[in-house]
């Protein structure tokens, strides 16, 4: 490329980190806030989604263990629509305000943490493209409410290059411009808040009217970028 990008980050992990190493960080680092949003970030098959529901897997099994009670809820945005994860995918009733408000969303008590995790791995959209057998082509919301904390953990679909879904049906390559464009437009708001922008676009896609709280609210954000130091691991 003709620059070079910089970046601040907390923590580098490698290919042998474990879910419970980075779970333990996230907990200590958000243990004195009440608001939380935990966002896994990056290109499709790159691990976004083991990494995802093994922390949420760790984080309903910490609080099970504490005996407390723990509501639970969970739904994906998919072609700029909300579907309710734990009532089967229903389609659910969407208001788009000044955040995106939505009506009747099923919640849970946790009682077994494995039928949470089972229900999630049935019903969350998947499709097989180029670059991924078991590519998540939503982006998924985890919402653990534990009293007055709540931690919010954040599967977003992962980008594709456009070019490598060419030989598949219409069906996925609408999937992942839909995508790309959902992911461009989080970075549109994240390049426009840093900026000091009068006006931020969260409006223009579900996915960042969703996440425009980590922008304005008061609560502990942490992005999990999963990226790969060699650009050929992904795209060939």
């Amino acid at each position: 490329k003709k620059k070079d990008n910089k970046y601040v980050i907390n923590r580098l992990w490698n290919k042998e980190t474990t879910n419970e190493e980075i779970f333990t960080e996230l907990m200590e680092r958000s243990k004195n806030n009440s608001q939380c949003y935990w966002c896994s970030f990056g290109y499709t098959g790159s691990g976004k989604t083991y990494t995802t529901i093994g922390i949420l897997k760790l984080l309903l099994e910490y609080y099970k263990d504490k005996h407390v009670s723990v509501d639970f809820s969970a739904y994906q945005i998919y072609n700029e629509k909300v579907f309710d994860i734990m009532n089967n995918n229903q389609e659910l009733k969407i208001w788009k305000t000044n955040s995106l408000e939505i009506d009747n969303l099923t919640a849970v008590k946790v009682v077994n943490p494995n039928n949470i995790i089972k229900t999630i791995q049935e019903l969350r959209t998947r499709n097989s493209t180029e670059m991924n057998k078991q590519s998540s082509r939503s982006h998924a919301f985890f919402t653990v409410s534990i009293g007055t904390k709540t931690i919010r953990l954040i599967d977003m679909a992962g980008q594709e290059n456009g070019s490598t879904n060419m030989n598949n049906g219409n069906k996925i390559q609408r999937e992942g411009t839909k995508i790309n464009l959902n992911m461009l437009v989080v970075k549109e708001c994240i390049r426009a808040y840093h900026n000091k922008k009068p006006f931020i676009p969260f409006r223009r896609c579900l996915l960042t009217l969703a996440l425009k709280p980590i922008f304005f609210g008061n609560c502990y954000t942490a992005f999990i970028c999963t990226v790969s130091c060699n650009h050929n691991e992904y795209y060939q």
